[in-house]
């Protein structure tokens, strides 16, 4: 009894004991804060891109990696079809040691799996992206559905990448937008998921949050992505790139992006400016808007599709002129600014119903959403067409303002 007692301890010590057999060090992992993804095109003499080196054989992928000379540029072939840019933060600029906020590699190849396993031939560390913030998509992918579709399942399928990370799209190349180092926060990623957080954020951009774009790809194969812009020493996420179909079909300015985040119902508050004439002059208005609520409505007594959209808002003027003969506390004024905040959105969101169904024929506003869940009926009858229907329907714009403050008075 007494050795049964002793062997139970020692196999209850061991199992307690038991360490990770596959563990690995904080300081062995490369922490990919942001990631970019182009489609690989031959450099300018003098660049240099590592490369997929040697044929594949029975299926397996060749992991040694090309030797990186100017002399031996990758070729333009199947197994060098996307090129991706990973940004690591510099432990030693953290700890005032280096100058350098940033370690950008470059490399080319098939897949993301297989480039991340290439890039450790040079990197001394395990390519991890459980801490990744960003993901940036050069233009010439997503305009191409195929090469498209291969990122998002790929992305989707890795364990470690968070479906709360911000995607967004770039024109031109995703690496322009990653080597730049903002004069805010030199560190890329983490200055872009600063971005997409700030609760501060114009709804000029839209969301971006990865596993809402999945969410309406999986659904319909349509959906709205923020558009970040390069500049010398800062980038901008304003505007955004429409997917049809899984591919790129054109863009959105920034007004036609909030004019779209208003109808979906998702624009932050955010503001817009009016132009309010008097007998004497005309005053530039600033206002500030919350946006309370947005509404479809079907017309089931039409013959066809009609629907009407109600928005309401709150506003609180920011500006107006400093001129005692002007009041704001009058009513009459608060309604006159209030009539030119409800033209200028309706003329914006007209104009953007525009724009999507004739150029883009894409119902990304969410009536395809609206109408499958309550009017079932009718869904199921025009489902398959819809792609067909949506641009020959009609739509209604009704605004509704209420401007509840005029900021401090005398």
């Amino acid at each position: 009894m007494r050795k049964q007692i002793i062997l139970w301890i020692i196999l209850t010590i061991t199992i307690a004991l038991t360490g990770c057999w596959d563990s690995i060090e904080i300081d062995q992992r490369g922490y990919v804060m942001s990631l970019g993804i182009d489609k690989y095109e031959i450099p300018p003499p003098g660049e240099v891109v590592e490369e997929e080196d040697g044929p594949e054989e029975d299926g397996d992928m060749e992991e040694e990696a090309a030797v990186p000379t100017a002399a031996r540029i990758p070729e333009d072939s199947p197994r060098n079809r996307f090129s991706f840019t990973y940004v690591i933060p510099n432990v030693e600029f953290l700890v005032g040691e280096s100058e350098n906020p940033n370690i950008v590699y470059n490399t080319v190849g098939q897949n993301l799996y297989s480039a991340s396993r290439i890039l450790t031939t040079r990197l001394n560390k395990q390519v991890f992206f459980g801490h990744m913030k960003v993901l940036v998509i050069g233009e010439d992918v997503a305009r191409d559905a195929h090469m498209f579709r291969e990122i998002l399942d790929a992305i989707e399928r890795d364990a470690f990448i968070s479906r709360r990370i911000s995607v967004a799209i770039a024109p031109g190349l995703a690496r322009e937008v990653l080597e730049v180092e903002p004069l805010v926060n030199p560190m890329t990623g983490q200055f872009m998921a600063d971005l997409f957080r700030n609760k501060d954020r114009s709804p000029r951009s839209g969301g971006g949050i990865m596993g809402d774009v999945l969410q309406d790809l999986h659904r319909w194969g349509n959906a709205v992505i923020p558009r970040a812009i390069a500049g010398e020493e800062d980038i901008k996420v304003a505007g955004s790139a429409v997917i049809k179909d899984y591919r790129l079909v054109g863009w959105l300015g920034e007004v036609e992006t909030r004019a779209l985040e208003i109808i979906r119902g998702t624009a932050r508050p955010g503001g817009l400016t009016v132009i309010h004439e008097s007998q004497d002059d005309e005053h530039i208005v600033p206002v500030d808007l919350v946006y309370l609520s947005s509404k479809f409505h079907l017309d089931e007594d039409s013959d066809t599709i009609r629907i009407k959209a109600e928005f309401s808002t709150d506003g609180q003027v920011e500006q107006f002129f400093f001129d005692p003969q002007h009041n704001l506390l009058e009513p009459q004024l608060i309604r006159e600014l209030e009539a030119l905040v409800c033209k200028k959105l309706e003329k914006e969101m007209l104009t953007t119903i525009q724009k999507l169904q004739k150029e883009f024929q894409v119902d990304v506003l969410g009536i395809d959403h609206y109408l499958s869940k309550y009017h079932p009926g009718l869904w199921a009858e025009v489902e398959e067409d819809w792609q067909e229907i949506f641009p020959n329907i009609e739509i209604e714009v009704d605004v509704s303002t209420r401007i509840r403050r005029v900021g401090l008075t005398k």
